[in-house]
């Protein structure tokens, strides 16, 4: 498939891991789910491979002797899991870390009350003035941020969509910043997975965050019960997130959270030894204040400590599964790990 984001090793790994559905959905995943629907309607969807353990009186015997191919009917009542993919496109996502070795850049801090969401322009140690060759900013730079976060959450995204599609599942696809920008509706096609890479491959981070608005958005447009996975830096109002996943838990969906951190947004290592004052700005707003990295690094980390400990027991309460990921752990890595566990 002619894509960046679907390398072969990794899809070769994740050979023979299904993505089952911890609750009842309105569906059925060939043997791992069974539908709430009894019996089913008139309206013929698609084919798809037949597997073992599917009931042979849903066979296609036409489209055997023509093709000499096991295929069954699909119906508009026997749909599989629908699964909603809802990936983070905000500028914060831009974030990149250092390019080179030799430049140093500034981390990210996050504003007035320093969670950490911002891209910081550094200063000289001794100057009384800001340098004159800002830093430049990560992320965004001629290889369109191929160690971005949104390029790492692309790249978890298009795996999971390819997982779904493959697996006889629908998927769809949902890019937003302050408001949804992009939406692909789900389908089970294979031509749906070649769209989905598409759309996250054209996208550039950009826009401020509005997750609880745009999760709150999605939840009220999903009908019917499906797998809702969010990809993103949930860098925005922690309560108001977790209010907003909550109602997508309530209302009968299985939610997963694939929280994706540079490193150094929770170490505050911002690679500034020798350096004084630095300008720290939000990438989203461009808000811009002093501050002495040294100084303020360790209240830094214990406001990303508390902010990262309110998701992990809000998303326990709500019924959330949440994986946290630094950007430098190998995708395949936290994606086998996670659907071993979940298979299990």
């Amino acid at each position: 498939m002619p894509t960046e984001l679907l390398d072969p090793k990794l899809l070769d790994r994740l050979r023979g891991l299904p993505l089952v559905a911890r609750r009842v959905v309105e569906g059925a995943l060939h043997g791992l789910h069974r539908s709430p629907h009894q019996g089913l309607s008139v309206e013929f969807v698609q084919h798809r491979a037949y597997t073992p353990g599917d009931d042979p009186k849903h066979l296609d015997w036409k489209a055997l002797a023509r093709n000499d191919r096991y295929v069954i009917k699909q119906y508009e009542q026997e749909t599989n899991l629908r699964a909603f993919l809802l990936l983070d496109s905000s500028r914060s996502m831009a974030w990149a870390g250092p390019q080179t070795a030799q430049v140093p850049n500034d981390k990210e801090a996050g504003g007035e009350s320093l969670s950490p969401r911002n891209l910081t322009r550094g200063f000289d140690s001794d100057a009384a003035s800001p340098s004159q060759r800002p830093l430049p900013a990560p992320g965004i730079d001629g290889e369109r941020g191929r160690n971005s976060k949104y390029h790492y959450a692309s790249v978890l995204a298009a795996a999971l969509a390819h997982l779904l599609i493959t697996q006889g599942d629908s998927a769809g696809l949902f890019l937003a910043a302050d408001r949804i920008v992009r939406q692909l509706p789900p389908r089970a096609t294979p031509s749906q997975i070649l769209s989905i890479c598409r759309a996250l491959e054209s996208a550039a981070p950009a826009g401020g965050t509005a997750l609880p608005a745009v999760i709150n958005t999605l939840a009220a447009a999903i009908k019917r019960k499906s797998l809702v996975i969010v990809l993103s830096d949930l860098f925005d109002d922690p309560e108001a997130t977790l209010g907003a996943l909550g109602r997508l838990t309530h209302t009968g969906h299985d939610v997963v959270v694939f929280q994706v951190l540079d490193r150094r947004e929770v170490t505050f290592d911002l690679g500034l030894a020798g350096r004084g004052i630095t300008i720290l700005r939000d990438m989203e707003t461009n808000a811009e204040f002093e501050a002495e990295p040294a100084l303020v690094g360790q209240l830094v980390r214990q406001e990303v400590r508390r902010f990262l400990t309110r998701l992990d027991e809000g998303c326990r309460r709500q019924n959330v599964h949440l994986v946290r990921t630094m950007t430098d752990v190998p995708p395949e890595t936290v994606l086998t790990r996670y659907l071993s566990w979940r298979t299990r």
